[in-house]
């Protein structure tokens, strides 16, 4: 298959799959840190197939592409477990506190310039780390993702009240604790 073709197949099924994949990779994540590593490696993986056995193999792109980002994650999670076991990944701050290294891997959110100033932004990324897995997850999917509520609870298979507290709850503590008035730019 000639290069050109092998691209266009490619991208053709990129951004057909691109959308839900992300989606599905997000809500099976046990770290939102890890999602951006599993999507390439899901993508990765669809182009090599492409490249070696032809674009007729793939018959149903969207059950393909998931399929391959499934095994992606069990692989990931189970390369870093057996990983964990090998070497220590457990270290010291200087106030000789053990912290789990895997922890300290920052989450990247991007709200909106009008939200909140540039100066603001590591200090929110950081707040939401600290938050529950389910509220990371609504945060990349909402704000990341643009994905409306209702997807967001279909995807994770909770109620929509539940992604609103979760959006509205954080989005006021990110107010009150950073004092930033709703649509004010913080200078």
């Amino acid at each position: 298959m000639g290069t050109s073709v092998l691209e266009q197949v490619f991208n053709t099924i990129y951004e057909d799959t691109s959308q839900s994949v992300l989606a599905f990779i997000t809500a099976k994540c046990c770290n939102v840190s890890d999602i951006n590593d599993i999507f390439q490696e899901t993508y990765t993986e669809i182009y090599l197939t492409i490249n070696k056995k032809g674009e007729k193999y793939i018959e149903n792109p969207q059950a393909f592409a998931k399929q391959i980002a499934k095994q992606k994650i069990y692989r990931y999670y189970s390369a870093r477990e057996r990983l964990k076991m090998q070497i220590s990944i457990n270290q010291t701050d200087k106030n000789d506190e053990e912290f789990d290294l895997t922890d300290t891997i920052a989450d990247d959110y991007s709200l909106e310039d009008d939200f909140l100033g540039k100066e603001q932004l590591q200090e929110v990324a950081q707040f939401l780390k600290e938050k529950d897995m389910l509220t990371r997850k609504i945060f990349h999917l909402f704000y990341s993702l643009d994905m409306q509520i209702p997807e967001i609870a279909e995807l994770l298979n909770i109620n929509q009240s539940t992604v609103k507290n979760k959006i509205y709850r954080t989005l006021n503590e990110i107010r009150k604790n950073f004092n930033v008035k709703e649509g004010a730019r913080s200078e």
